[in-house]
């Protein structure tokens, strides 16, 4: 017997039972539940006197994920050391994606010294053969492959529904039910159709999103994530976001929903791989829309009406004006953007306005409007403070310039190719490191932030090098390059307007304060933090 092995049967056994089963396995068989799975662990570790530490139970998560509650928790109390020992009915109930499980066995397992059995298949790490090496790789390839079959045939059988205008969505839209002789068959829900009812009567009157918004927490209507949780008391409060107010975007999302019309619209996101948890958003023409599937709660005419109100808003919105500190301007308090809004004030462009107080009010922040005219002439004098040349120092600094692109890339191709290797296999084993445990959260992030700025600044000097190395044979070179940073120098030392690329260029954020008014003059503080230091000899 290996020294492994007996290590493994001297230590006091603190024994995993884990248990998993998903949405997507035979749940009508008596094989694969919870139950029977708990008996076959509990019976093998009772004839194999194991003490068992706690059962870990997965019900509902696919295989192919890690991320599951239950084994998270596992995963933790194997790296604090209160379990050696884990036990599952088989190898797919583990996982069905055969990379990670097989990381798990040979990797992670032994790195906690701990000691994994796949009861059914005969699975023992405490007595690893020739044998269990090839047959355990094997099991997982095929348990990978069953998890792929089974995806597609969902997926199959739900684009079919769809394609038939079926309802497979988890809960009905916000205004209707699930049929309760059809699941998938929409039917009204007079309660809730009735709000919705209401929402298209005030856009088509002329009321903006927020405006709705307002109206309704006036009245007290709970929102649809609210209503949804109070119909369903059953499921876990953190199933949902309960929001606790209605809000603009809230209301947008409803007008714009073709549901109401009777129309199914579905298929409007997709993932990479059946592996993946993440989705991304598919093109509109390649939504699933099906007309006239249940009931509808208004009429075209109110739709069409809805529609030109809110396209007429949006363009006089936008029509003639581009909010050029979209995304640089903060809430000085909350740290939100600030939201363009409308202003009354005759020959000015729009107000800026804190979007936390914007989207839920004075329960979030408070207002910190400031004119967009006012604030962009703030910004521009303030950056023609800062870098005001005079010639002799505009001179010295195109001098500088020159000379730097000079000796920029001394090395050759061949080195930073070989220091953009080694970058690219540090980041690789950062990401072993990582699943493997052998670095936490915190130690990954900073490392792999560290190894991603490197290798950034390495593929710029490799792009700058074969740039360079294009027009060595260029005998005008130096002077395109010399009239080429002239204009840079005067574009940025000259300035008499602002432009998007100039400011994100220039301007890491603009903080903007609440303003007061003493003697009847508006005061307000702004804090505008530059990206550059520059200091005229």
């Amino acid at each position: 017997m290996s020294s492994k092995s007996t290590q493994y049967q001297t230590k006091t056994s603190s024994c995993a039972l884990y248990m998993r089963l998903s949405k997507e396995d035979d749940k009508g068989s008596e094989s694969a539940s919870i139950e029977t799975q708990r008996k076959i662990l509990q019976s093998y570790a009772r004839e194999n006197h194991l003490l068992i530490h706690d059962e870990y139970v997965d019900d509902g998560y696919s295989g192919t994920t890690m991320d599951r509650p239950a084994f998270r928790q596992m995963q933790e109390d194997i790296e604090t050391g209160k379990i050696n020992v884990v036990l599952t009915k088989d190898l797919s109930r583990l996982g069905r994606n055969s990379g990670r499980v097989n990381l798990l066995i040979d990797e992670y397992f032994p790195l906690h010294r701990v000691r994994y059995i796949s009861v059914s298949e005969g699975i023992d790490t405490a007595q690893r053969t020739y044998t269990n090496n090839i047959v355990t790789p094997m099991h997982n390839f095929v348990n990978e492959l069953y998890a792929a079959d089974i995806s597609g045939k969902i997926h199959a059988a739900l684009d079919i529904k769809m394609q038939e205008g079926e309802f497979i969505g988890a809960f009905a839209p916000f205004g209707y039910s699930k049929d309760p002789t059809n699941k998938n068959h929409l039917v009204v829900d007079k309660t809730a159709a009735t709000m919705v009812k209401e929402i298209f009567a005030l856009a088509a009157a002329g009321h903006s999103p927020r405006q709705i918004a307002a109206i309704l927490n006036e009245k007290a209507y709970p929102t649809p994530s609210q209503y949804r949780y109070a119909k369903n008391p059953h499921l876990p409060p953190t199933s949902f976001t309960v929001a606790k107010e209605w809000q603009g975007q809230t209301v947008s999302k409803i007008l714009r929903n073709e549901v109401y019309l009777g129309h199914t619209v579905q298929g409007k996101t997709a993932k990479p791989t059946f592996k993946s948890k993440f989705t991304y958003a598919k093109p509109k023409a390649e939504w699933i829309t099906v007309q006239n599937t249940h009931e509808p709660l208004i009429s075209e005419e109110t739709w069409n009406t809805v529609r030109k109100k809110l396209q007429s808003r949006s363009q006089k919105r936008e029509k003639g004006f581009v909010n050029l500190f979209s995304g640089l301007a903060k809430c000085a308090d909350c740290s939100k953007n600030m939201s363009t809004v409308g202003t009354r004030k005759k020959g000015t462009t729009a107000n800026l306005n804190c979007g936390g107080y914007k989207l839920a009010g004075k329960k979030a922040c408070t207002n910190h409007t400031i004119g967009y005219d006012t604030l962009y002439q703030a910004v521009l004098k303030a950056l023609q403070e800062q870098i005001h040349f005079s010639k002799a120092e505009k001179q010295r600094l195109l001098a500088e310039m020159l000379a730097e692109t000079a000796t920029q890339g001394s090395s050759s191709q061949e080195e930073l190719e070989k220091q953009l290797e080694v970058i690219n296999n540090k980041l690789e084993q950062l990401y072993d490191d990582k699943y493997n445990g052998t670095i936490d959260k915190e130690q990954f992030e900073q490392l792999q932030q560290r190894y991603q700025k490197e290798k950034n600044a390495c593929q710029k000097k490799l792009a700058a090098y074969q740039a360079r190395e294009k027009q060595r044979n260029n005998q005008e070179d130096l002077q395109q390059r010399f009239c080429q940073f002239q204009e840079l120098i005067d574009q940025y030392t000259d300035l008499e307007s602002l432009d998007s690329d100039l400011l994100f260029t220039l301007i890491d954020r603009i903080e903007v304060h609440q303003g007061e008014y003493i003697n009847g003059v508006k005061q307000q503080q702004i804090d505008i933090y530059f990206k550059f230091q520059y200091a005229p000899k």
